[in-house]
């Protein structure tokens, strides 16, 4: 066990150091030409969404980046009355998407008697709802040919978490004091670029799957974001874009406290599970959708190579959302969170000026912005 152990760590170690690079981050990779990444690691996503659309633009334009995301089959709610379409129309070059239709009227009758009888009843609707469309969604990427896919909200995004040194001995500080670092996990946070250089996520997968590191599910914890507005991190403050919720939005909960920051979420390489497991097993949940691929619900926050944010928003744009326990005392008990970390700590607003040159400027990226 200990020698498969030190076998793998040296192996992904050996990955790291072997890609030429000009700088001191060991997850670098030199971006390819445009006509040579018609086969990059790329991402899709399966997304439930409720009267999202003045979320979707950005969330798009983020994982287009990020991720990279490059295929989105969308589920609307059955009670939304604002249609994504036309948000979906301006991405037609850059990403394909999917409308999935849920052609179960007996189910939305059945939902809507419900939700007149309870909100707990609401709740379970909702839940049901994303476990059809959860299997729906992986049988139908599976069959495209899709490997990872992500299976997050509209308010969700993925962060890379890299680990800052704060000081010559090395020590890590956070909301839960300083820190040795610990194990490999530890180890290669270090080396994991940030947020402006140009390596994706799926390239970091690649290499962690590679390395044995990461399997066919892979759990990320999250990070409640208050509805405290940044007004210091220089590029996030100086820029001209519509107020997006990546550059509003920075102080968070402590790491690790479930209380606030509840179960995490996945992604899942589609291409590991086989399509009679995906035909045959009723997701458990939305956080754990297939429990023998994913393991554990909860993880540990320090030694997660990437997690997400989980933006609360303003009052206002929390309360658009028709929704029971969407209520003023449930938004103020998160809103003011504070884990007392550096504000800008984690660099998310350097995603921007990727997108805007990915997409071929300014004027670009503000019309695939527009509405957010």
């Amino acid at each position: 066990m200990f020698r498969r152990a030190w076998i793998r760590r040296v192996t992904f170690l050996w990955l790291l150091t072997a890609v030429a690079h000009p700088i001191y981050y060991a997850l670098y990779i030199v971006p390819l030409p445009p006509a040579q990444q018609i086969d990059e690691p790329s991402f899709a996503a399966c997304l439930l969404i409720k009267d999202d659309n003045d979320l979707l633009p950005e969330w798009l334009a983020y994982h287009y980046t990020v991720l990279p995301l490059r295929h989105v089959v969308i589920a609307v709610d059955p009670h939304s009355v604002q249609d994504p379409a036309p948000i979906l129309q301006r991405w037609q070059p850059y990403l394909r998407y999917t409308i999935w239709q849920n052609g179960d009227d007996s189910l939305r009758q059945n939902e809507n008697k419900q939700e007149q009888q309870h909100h707990h009843h609401h709740h379970h609707a909702l839940v049901q709802r994303q476990k059809e469309f959860i299997k729906k969604c992986s049988e139908y990427l599976k069959h495209e040919g899709a490997q990872w896919t992500a299976f997050i909200d509209t308010d969700e995004y993925v962060i890379p978490n890299r680990l800052n040194l704060h000081n010559d001995e090395q020590l890590v500080i956070d909301g839960h004091g300083p820190h040795a670092i610990q194990n490999i996990s530890w180890h290669i946070r270090q080396h994991l670029p940030p947020m402006g250089d140009a390596t994706t996520v799926a390239e970091i997968l690649t290499k962690l799957q590679f390395a044995g590191l990461v399997g066919s599910c892979y759990t990320l914890p999250r990070l409640l974001v208050g509805a405290l507005e940044n007004r210091t991190c220089h590029h996030a403050s100086r820029n001209t874009f519509p107020p997006l919720s990546t550059l509003r939005f920075f102080q968070h909960a402590v790491k690790g406290d479930f209380r606030l920051n509840k179960f995490g979420k996945v992604w899942m390489d589609l291409s590991q599970i086989s399509s009679q497991t995906i035909q045959s097993t009723v997701p458990r949940n939305i956080h754990r959708p297939y429990k023998d691929n994913c393991g554990p619900g909860a993880v540990h926050f320090p030694d997660a190579f990437f997690y997400i944010n989980h933006y609360l928003g303003s009052w206002e744009r929390y309360s658009a959302r028709s929704d029971p326990r969407r209520n003023r005392e449930e938004w103020e008990k998160r809103a003011f969170v504070d884990d007392g970390s550096p504000t800008c700590e984690s660099g998310v607003y350097e995603w921007l000026p990727r997108f805007v040159e990915q997409v071929g400027g300014e004027a670009r990226a503000r019309y695939l912005l527009e509405g957010t």
